[in-house]
Formats: C-alpha cells, sequence, structure tokens
C-alpha cells in the first residue's frame, strides 16, 4: 500500500470513528510528532557546536593510541 493509499484509507477510518475515540488519534499524532528526528541542519548545527567541547578529550594522546589498530 502506497503513502496515498493509506491517507485514504486513513481519512475513511475516521469518519467512523466515534467521537470519544478521536481525541485519542489527536493526542496519538501529537505524540508521534514529538518524536520526530531533528532535520539534518539541526544535527550538522549540534555536531558543530559540540565540537570544541569534544576536541578536548579527542585529542589527547590516549584517544590516539586507543583508536591506532582501527
Amino acid at each position: 500500500m502506497n503513502t496515498q493509499e493509506r491517507r485514504k484509507r486513513i481519512s475513511a477510518e475516521l469518519e467512523i470513528l466515534p467521537d470519544n475515540m478521536i481525541k485519542e488519534i489527536d493526542e496519538f499524532i501529537d505524540q508521534l510528532k514529538s518524536q520526530e528526528k531533528p532535520s539534518t541542519l539541526e544535527s550538522s548545527q549540534l555536531a558543530f557546536a559540540s565540537e570544541s567541547a569534544l576536541a578536548k578529550d579527542w585529542n589527547l594522546p590516549e584517544e590516539d593510541k586507543a583508536w591506532q589498530g582501527l
């Protein structure tokens, strides 16, 4: 089933759901949306922002030695 077919099916199901279930569906949608992964841009910005803080540990001779065999 492709995305368009799923959208049609969900819309049809929503039309016949009892009113007391609509609130639960709405809350479930909000929950799903809050679990979305950050965008690539946000991830890149986070990586860039943390780079200098992590560099203190990355640039230690012990780290070089630990990763030498990989």
